[in-house]
């Protein structure tokens, strides 16, 4: 029997006194705790808790001795590396975990300053731009600090992109298209204001600025990245075909992108996720250390209304939330998938149902009047809410690569979510991601104090 877990292992392995949390047969406990008292070395508390703030950020609160938790058969204490491994094999512990740090958890909004009210035909709409919920995700540190998607390759497959938009004129953005009588110029708007939300730089709707009387800003999660735009659907009405996204993945690995960004999806068709046509290539990607984002589909709130390919397993999957209430979107697709998994994975700003997001381009709905063809509008759905995360990993992987000299995977990524963020479950995943999140995960996963992010 296993009965150190692999967090404690890696706990135990980086740091020579830490926390932990012992599970013991309940008959048993005094015995584990006197076994504990009489192999424990005397340690001088004063000194033991500014060593275990420096390494890990935990509260300077830990007890000098054992907490018995006699209900549920466990213990609570500091020890050193030695003696977690002894206990690891004294017959009368069954699992060794890391005492973690766990804080309120809820969805990020924008704050009072971020939500915009504006009348149009005699209603009132609210709602606000990326420049805000990249604040609420955190990208607007992780900007600060240095990380804004440079050097990461972030590949959109939509439909298509207009290089003139504001957001998008001194970027260097790539282009192609699935077909070869398809043009790679944006006819439906979707696409580009995928690309703008991603990459975008800095700019200012200046119609809906005029109306409401202070500055509309707008701004990609990563705006130093790389953006390569694979037209894969089209037909007016933003449509392809399975073949015409398929061709776009296997662009993807010809190009070699760190990450997709997939906000499409459609009827699953498959029983099995191994007998659709996404599973495959998706696990290759993965396997290959690229980050694919799909949205979870605007079906919802009914169960087991995820589409494919964001059912694949292997795929990052993203539902949407209201940035303003912080309320799970009505029309965000739940799980579970028609084999029983738990999806979406995670939940990031994509409105709500009459909270429409302003930002990039789509001649889908313009709400405020702005009639520039490409230029701004509303549009809200897990469409949004996916680049949201594609952004974010992007800087992350930039992150990674700066401060570890190695390739963050979705592996990772699920793995830290999973750590810091709720419960799974069918309706918001294991929620929404940021980049707090990631600073914490790589303190307590690789030893890097935030303060040493912030100076490189």
């Amino acid at each position: 029997m296993v009965r150190l877990t692999r967090a404690a292992a890696r706990l135990a392995q980086r740091m020579p006194i830490a926390p932990f949390i012992i599970k013991a047969r309940r008959d048993r406990l005094s015995e584990v705790v006197a076994y504990i008292s009489e192999n424990m070395p005397r340690i001088d508390m004063a000194r033991l808790v500014p060593i275990i703030d420096a390494l890990a950020g935990f509260e300077r609160s830990l007890a000098p001795s054992p907490r018995i938790m006699d209900r549920i058969g466990m213990i609570s204490c500091v020890l050193t590396r030695d003696l977690v491994y002894d206990l690891a094999q004294h017959r009368d512990v069954e699992k060794i975990y890391p005492d973690s740090q766990k804080w309120a958890l809820s969805f990020p909004t924008v704050p009072p300053e971020g939500r915009f009210r504006i009348t149009v035909k005699g209603k009132e709409l609210l709602f606000t731009t990326t420049y805000w919920t990249k604040k609420a995700i955190g990208a607007d540190k992780a900007g600060a600090a240095g990380f804004d998607g440079s050097g990461v390759r972030v590949a959109v497959l939509d439909t298509g992109v207009v290089m003139t938009h504001d957001q998008l004129r001194l970027k260097a953005v790539e282009r192609h298209a699935a077909r070869a009588f398809w043009t790679a110029n944006d006819q439906h708007g979707h696409g580009t204001w995928v690309c703008t939300c991603i990459g975008g730089r800095r700019s200012v709707d200046y119609n809906a600025t005029r109306m409401i009387g202070r500055d509309v800003i707008c701004e990609g999660m990563a705006p130093g990245c790389h953006v390569i735009s694979i037209k894969v659907l089209d037909y007016v009405i933003g449509t392809g075909m399975d073949s015409d996204v398929l061709y776009g993945l296997n662009k993807c690995i010809e190009l070699g992108v760190d990450v997709i960004n997939m906000s499409l999806g459609g009827p699953i068709e498959a029983d099995v996720q191994e007998d659709d046509p996404y599973y495959d290539v998706i696990s290759q990607l993965t396997a290959n250390g690229t980050i694919v984002c799909v949205a979870a589909g605007n079906e919802g709130p009914d169960s087991g209304t995820i589409s494919s390919p964001g059912w694949i397993e292997d795929a990052l999957t993203v539902g949407a939330y209201d940035p303003i209430t912080g309320d799970v979107a009505t029309y965000s697709s739940r799980g579970p998938t028609p084999d029983g998994r738990t999806k979406p994975d995670i939940t990031m700003p994509g409105g709500g149902l009459e909270r429409p997001i302003n930002s990039g381009s789509t001649g889908l709905c313009d709400l405020v009047g702005d009639r520039t063809a490409d230029r701004y509008g509303k549009i809200q759905g897990t469409s949004m809410a996916t680049p949201h995360a594609a952004g974010l990993v992007a800087i992350m992987k930039q992150a990674h690569r700066k401060v570890l000299g190695k390739v963050l995977t979705t592996t990772e990524v699920k793995e830290m979510v999973a750590s810091f963020g709720q419960s799974k479950d069918n309706d918001a995943g294991w929620g929404p991601i940021t980049w707090d999140m990631y600073v914490a995960w790589l303190e307590t996963e690789y030893g890097v104090k935030k303060q040493e992010i912030m100076k490189l």
